[in-house]
């Protein structure tokens, strides 16, 4: 009935728009008033929305969205939120001192700190973690060993197409006297210490993305304490090495994306010359190139093909040179499993009178697939190969387990750790497998 006065209304205002007179302009004034009467009890429209200034707006926090119910929740810290975690169980070893022949198991107790951070802003970003791992073993408390490391990254968005990148890390690592460089009177592990720190900037021109890094990195050896009194001091072999190299990568819009980089890495030793009179310091050039691997679901990383060169300013000491391949790949074939590949070359420092440098290739590939939303299986393969004038080493490692995820706080890992390694002699030579057991507290 409404809508049918509406057309009767629409009608009269035509007709005296097309015939005019007053005649019609009154019927017209005189309808109007009728159809009011009809509209009066209709409520009027609301009113105009309020715009509120951008100083009274409500503030909206964005909260993390965790969709594994296992998954640790952390501490949150404003922006920051750190997830610390704490793992103790034992370790079984076959061969704990790396023994060539006559090894005795031992029984160690494990115990294992670390942390993580992540930030939560809009634009920048920073991440950090840390974890130190201590192995008292119960018979050969002189075989106890710490290991750690400490990363930080932090990631400035300065304007539209360019960014700077920050990072900084310290790594503390422990080698026996299975190792070639440790003597074989040696009573202890030896102690060593590395800092790292660079800052690159990164711009993207469009067509490619050019990067430029200046960094430091400093080794420090520890001493070791011989059978019959005695210790060897290295501390002839610290040194600091300076890090500058630019990279150009193409096409930074592609999944597959081209790059080359070059690099200049000269090092100054504390000591002018080491224990064989030799002036160790040296000048480092590489060249890589490869392929960057970038939004895509199932493959991510780089792998490239690289030449390293090192130059001794002792001419008694030749050039080393040591091609090899670099390599980050992950992938990513079902939301269940994910494979990590890895390798890298170095040109690592040694205290040899008959050797320039020790060349060291690395390759490895991390499994892990989830039976369940809290099982979790997981192995790991390594192969590593050390060159030096009396032969190569080869060093293969394989370890499998299995982690089961009772709560977001608390989880159990079992797993399986072997090392075999075969070196110019004989005697070198040697095989440890391990039995590993924990239990680990997260928040």
């Amino acid at each position: 009935m409404v809508v049918a006065y509406r057309k009767l209304a629409l009608c009269a205002g035509l007709g005296v728009l097309v015939l005019g007179g007053p005649v019609a302009a009154q019927e017209a004034d005189d309808l109007r008033l009728e159809t009011e009467d009809l509209f009066s009890d209709v409520p009027p429209p609301p009113p105009p929305p309020v715009i509120i200034a951008d100083d009274e707006a409500p503030v909206l926090r964005r909260r993390n969205v965790v969709t594994d119910p296992y998954a640790p929740l952390g501490l949150r810290n404003g922006p920051l939120t750190w997830f610390p975690e704490l793992e103790t169980g034992f370790v079984v070893a076959s061969n704990p001192a790396r023994a060539a022949s006559g090894g005795e198991a031992d029984l160690a107790l494990r115990i294992r700190p670390s942390l993580r951070l992540e930030s939560d802003w809009s634009r920048h970003q920073l991440t950090a973690s840390t974890s130190f791992d201590y192995q008292h073993f119960v018979r050969s408390e002189e075989l106890a060993s710490l290991t750690g490391n400490l990363n930080a990254a932090l990631r400035l968005d300065v304007r539209n197409g360019t960014r700077l990148d920050v990072t900084a890390g310290y790594t503390l690592s422990s080698t026996g006297a299975a190792n070639s460089e440790v003597p074989d009177l040696a009573t202890d592990n030896r102690v060593d210490h590395a800092l790292a720190a660079s800052a690159a900037i990164t711009h993207d021109a469009g067509f490619g993305e050019g990067t430029i890094r200046l960094g430091i990195d400093r080794q420090m050896f520890g001493d070791v304490s011989l059978s019959g009194g005695g210790t060897e001091a290295n501390d002839d072999r610290d040194y600091t090495e300076l890090q500058f190299s630019t990279r150009g990568t193409f096409y930074p819009g592609a999944v597959v994306r081209p790059f080359v980089e070059a690099s200049f890495t000269p090092r100054v030793h504390d000591q002018a010359r080491d224990r064989n009179n030799l002036k160790r310091n040296s000048f480092g050039y590489g060249i890589t190139a490869g392929l960057r691997i970038a939004d895509d679901p199932v493959w991510t990383g780089e792998v490239a093909a690289t030449y390293l060169i090192r130059d001794y300013v002792d001419g008694s000491l030749d050039t080393a040179h040591a091609p090899g391949l670099l390599a980050n790949i992950q992938w990513r074939p079902t939301e269940l499993t994910s494979v990590d590949f890895n390798a890298g070359v170095a040109l690592t420092e040694t205290a040899s009178l008959a050797d320039s440098a020790r060349t060291t290739w690395n390759f490895g590939a991390n499994i892990s697939h989830a039976l369940r939303e809290n099982i979790t299986l997981f192995s790991n393969y390594g192969l590593g190969f050390d060159a030096s004038e009396s032969g190569t080493g080869v060093t293969a490692t394989a370890s499998s387990g299995l982690e089961w995820q009772m709560s977001p706080t608390i989880a159990w890992r079992a797993a399986y750790e072997g090392t075999w390694f075969n070196g110019p002699l004989d005697t070198d030579a040697y095989n440890d497998q391990r039995l590993i057991g924990s239990l680990i507290l997260r928040r």
